[in-house]
């Protein structure tokens, strides 16, 4: 005959299964080594690039990391007019363009020839991976290159190192843009603090 269960009284303890274990502890997630995660809700972007595909690709990547305010343009030639009308924080230039290439896009925001100001923070995308063509985006006063395809992760440590970038703009020759003497620039950030953090810069 099977023995028949108990019915719990009211007020006796609720019975449990197995060992109960506290939680790990959270850690917010970072995106890049060294980079933290900002908050880039605020942040106004001008993507100039005539590829379609490409074009798509970074706005989904920028909609990832929550940048809402995104303004594009496929024309290289009306490049200025759409970075005078988006007043953007950071524009994102692609070198391989028919008609206007984005080195001289860069050269006319360095040279005071565009409609933003001449110390606007430039990102640079482009296809070619050579030496040659990353220096010369350097040189025309980038503040960063990245190299296509873009991944989440080169995307935003990109976006990150160019949002951070405090380095003086100088005017010396014919260069203006970024100081080039600082040659690296390593973040020290702590994963559970959001856009603050210390910055070493080596020349």
């Amino acid at each position: 005959m099977p023995q028949s269960r108990s019915k719990p009284k009211r007020g006796d303890p609720a019975p449990t299964k197995g060992i109960k274990r506290a939680a790990p502890p959270t850690r917010r997630r970072v995106y890049a080594r060294d980079l933290p995660l900002l908050d880039l809700r605020d942040l106004r972007i001008a993507l100039i690039d005539d590829n379609e595909f490409a074009t798509t690709l970074i706005k989904r990547l920028l909609t990832a990391m929550r940048v809402s305010q995104i303004f594009t343009c496929s024309d290289p030639t009306l490049a200025h007019e759409a970075i005078g009308k988006a007043k953007p924080d950071v524009v994102i230039i692609d070198l391989d363009m028919p008609e206007k290439e984005g080195l001289e896009i860069v050269r006319d925001i360095r040279r005071g020839r565009g409609t933003v100001a001449k110390d606007a923070s430039i990102l640079v995308v482009s296809a070619h991976t050579d030496r040659e063509h990353v220096g010369k985006a350097r040189d025309e006063g980038a503040n960063w290159i990245l190299v296509k395809p873009l991944s989440f992760r080169s995307f935003y440590e990109g976006l990150v190192r160019v949002v951070l970038d405090d380095r003086p703009f100088v005017e010396q020759g014919s260069y203006a843009g970024p100081c080039r003497r600082v040659r690296t620039i390593a973040y020290d950030f702590s994963p559970d603090r959001r856009g603050a953090g210390k910055k070493s810069e080596t020349a």
